[in-house]
């Protein structure tokens, strides 16, 4: 919940509040009790404001209902930490979803500098969707094909491939990360393509 890098055994007794209390919040949240959850994320904000990853966190909570919001929690965040690379990135989806590519770009380079190795397949991934939203197909495939080669079994990824391979009118690529796609879910997240699952229904 807030991207916190140290093992529990690792924090001070105070930091180990704070990441309970995250834990109690994103906890309901995903347990899908949005009144307990929201009950524990502005006891969160109200009892640890300037902790760090809290306004992280209550960014992520917010993602799927009011995405300005979560933009908003996402640059408190990285007013006192510019260097929250968590934050960067998701700034960076946001801003490519609502139409920003440029900014995107932007929050992405800043995160390049900082992110660890095991996480730059997420840079690749991310530049990837800002260049085919600008209609610069073939930066975002060469973004994409880098991701891919970094995080082969990451799903989303191959998801977004077939896109720019579809826009640029290479059809049997396409139809090949599609593919790769399906069955990928159909390995980590069998309820959710049951038909890919079993070869049956619509693509």
């Amino acid at each position: 919940a807030l991207a916190e890098g140290h093992l529990p055994s690792e924090l001070s007794a105070s930091r180990r509040a704070v990441v309970n209390l995250a834990g109690k919040a994103q906890w309901a949240a995903t347990s899908q009790r949005p009144a307990e959850a929201e009950a524990a994320y502005r006891e969160l904000l109200a009892t640890y404001p300037h902790e760090r990853g809290v306004h992280y966190a209550h960014g992520l909570y917010l993602l799927e209902s009011d995405q300005s919001a979560a933009l908003d929690e996402f640059q408190t965040e990285l007013k006192a930490d510019p260097q929250h690379w968590p934050s960067l990135m998701a700034s960076a989806f946001l801003e490519t979803s609502r139409g920003d590519p440029d900014a995107a770009i932007a929050a992405i380079r800043k995160a390049e500098q900082v992110i660890p190795a095991g996480y730059r397949w997420l840079c690749n991934a991310e530049m990837g969707r800002a260049y085919l939203n600008l209609n610069q197909t073939e930066k975002a495939i060469a973004f994409f094909e880098a991701s891919a080669k970094l995080e082969p079994i990451n799903a989303q990824i191959h998801y977004y491939l077939e896109q720019a391979y579809r826009r640029a009118g290479r059809r049997a690529d396409a139809e090949k990360q599609k593919a790769e796609f399906a069955r990928l879910k159909a390995e980590q997240d069998p309820l959710a393509l049951p038909d890919a699952a079993t070869g049956g229904g619509k693509p």
